[in-house]
């Protein structure tokens, strides 16, 4: 099995936890901070469940039972009050607490991998291969748009305004909602996938993992900038808080960090190689400018390093 594993940031330790009977995938911590959420997978049972715990005391604080098929994703809404996920059963489900039942199933036409919660105006960014829905969180749909290739990645622009998608095919495209057709599409003429993206602080440009990385002006459609020197494909990009830097890690664990305006490397670390799996390399800037802090996930492990000179703080391994 899959143990579920509670850890001090600071301190580098698990703290006491619980350990489920079954399969634990998919966990997401509530904006207040109060609850986790995370599908239990039982194999005798046909449904899988998505059990929200009290993150303080780690005790049960609800059930939600519906899916029949493998969890894709569990995220909240912005008042921690609502659960949504998605799953291969072809549905996103909104639960909320306190109720035992779903308050709304929405049907995907294929497996939606991903969705992204709007917490400006309640709406759900849904994708499902080579589209991206949005809907708006209580009953209805709002039109949906095409990419250009099975969709990698999706982020909500800083002000909830537009959509940047980045695909497998190599196209970027930024979407607004209630428009039955793409605003600005971009070429990042490396020729191979467009693994990740996203929005600088300001909301005027955008940043695309490649074989490098390119940053965008989207109002211009005018690329300002390469960012040459991964050995490989890109597959994470983050921006940090303050618009000032990027950071990003390759598939060999190799994470970099780059001035923006001068387009230099102010530094660079290769993470220890372990069993590398393609869709779960992320890095992140700590939301907190003052954290001065990055989390990377790469080879089954998760790196706390220091955002200036990438030397890890923390390293959190994975529960055997």
């Amino acid at each position: 099995g899959i143990e579920l594993a509670f850890l001090d940031v600071e301190a580098g330790s698990r703290l006491p936890g619980t350990q489920p009977s079954g399969y634990v995938r998919c966990i997401s911590w509530s904006p207040d901070g109060k609850y986790i959420a995370g599908e239990t997978l039982r194999p005798q049972e046909p449904d899988r469940s998505i059990r929200v715990i009290d993150a303080r005391t780690l005790e049960p604080v609800d059930v939600f039972t519906g899916h029949y098929n493998f969890i894709l994703s569990v995220t909240w809404s912005d008042d921690s009050q609502r659960v949504i996920s998605s799953c291969w059963d072809h549905t996103v489900r909104i639960w909320e607490l306190g109720k035992p039942r779903e308050q709304l199933v929405i049907p995907c036409a294929s497996e939606p991998y991903q969705v992204a919660w709007n917490s400006s105006n309640q709406q759900l960014a849904i994708t499902e291969e080579d589209r991206v829905r949005v809907v708006d969180g209580t009953s209805q749909a709002i039109p949906s748009w095409w990419g250009l290739g099975d969709i990698a990645e999706i982020r909500w622009s800083p002000d909830s305004s537009q959509i940047l998608s980045t695909c497998f095919s190599g196209s970027v495209s930024v979407w607004v909602p209630g428009r039955e057709k793409r605003v600005t599409g971009f070429v990042n003429g490396s020729g191979t996938a467009a693994h990740s993206g996203c929005w600088s602080p300001d909301g005027n440009r955008v940043a695309i993992a490649t074989t490098d990385i390119v940053i965008w002006n989207v109002a211009e459609r005018k690329e300002l900038r390469r960012l040459d020197g991964h050995k490989g494909e890109v597959f994470s990009v983050d921006w940090s808080p303050d618009g000032k830097f990027l950071a990003s890690c390759d598939g060999d664990g190799t994470v970099r960090l780059w001035n923006v305006d001068s387009g230099n490397e102010e530094a660079s670390v290769a993470l220890p190689k372990g069993a590398v799996d393609y869709w779960h390399i992320d890095v992140r800037w700590s939301p907190d400018p003052a954290a001065q802090r990055l989390a990377v996930s790469h080879g089954g492990q998760v790196y706390i390093l220091d955002a200036k000179s990438l030397a890890t703080i923390q390293t959190l391994e994975s529960p055997e």
